[in-house]
């Protein structure tokens, strides 16, 4: 028997060529949850539903049981740290007590063990989603920032944002640096550098030279 990231290769005992597990697949999936875990971080309320969902539908199907008991090992996981990471994250800037405990749904991990480890996954992230959105509603600051990574290429003053987001523009700026480090302003050049990689990334060049803002 082999090991792969701490992980032992078991075998199929009426196929010694064939084992239980492979790492290919073993690879995507330790990728796949590592990069979901590193994405929670900077997260919103908002997006955590779509951002968990989508991690774990394009993870690959398990071919045996031994893939299947480490795919639900690795989801449960998962859920565990990441609850925790979101969690931590909607607290930043935010003192005292809070009635959300992040871990209350991991029963559905074990509650139907015979269940798709992907689907329990999938019911975990629901609930726990939910939760989260009622008790910790998204901030101004987080509105703000959900708004300026969509449309990083407007010009956005602290002025027009208080009014939209009704806040006085002194309230959001103290917030925004508060719960993301940055002022409002870095945080869209931020942005306007993460498109201008992608653009780059894909070839368009024009779109590139836009982004970083000279005309054509």
């Amino acid at each position: 028997m082999g090991t792969h990231r701490g992980v032992q290769l078991m075998r199929v005992p009426h196929n010694e060529s064939r084992p239980a597990v492979r790492a290919s697949w073993l690879d995507a999936v330790v990728v796949a949850s590592q990069q979901v875990a590193g994405q929670c971080d900077v997260i919103d309320p908002d997006d955590v539903h779509h951002l968990l969902t989508a991690f774990a539908r394009a993870l690959p199907t398990p071919a045996s049981v031994v893939e299947r008991l480490i795919m639900r090992a690795l989801l449960l996981d998962v859920a565990w740290r990441s609850g925790r990471t979101i969690h931590a994250r909607a607290h930043r800037g935010h003192a005292g007590r809070c009635p959300f405990v992040p871990t209350t749904h991991l029963d559905r991990f074990w509650s139907a063990p015979r269940q798709d480890p992907v689907k329990a996954f999938l019911g975990w992230a629901q609930a726990f989603s939910e939760e989260l959105k009622r008790i910790h509603p998204a901030s101004a600051a987080s509105r703000v920032a959900r708004l300026i990574r969509h449309e990083y290429h407007l010009q956005w003053s602290l002025a027009t944002l208080g009014r939209r987001f009704h806040v006085t523009p002194s309230q959001l700026r103290r917030g925004f640096t508060r719960e993301f480090g940055v002022s409002i302003h870095e945080y869209q050049q931020v942005m306007r550098v993460k498109a201008a990689i992608e653009h780059v990334r894909n070839g368009n060049i024009e779109a590139t030279a836009l982004e970083a803002g000279y005309g054509s």
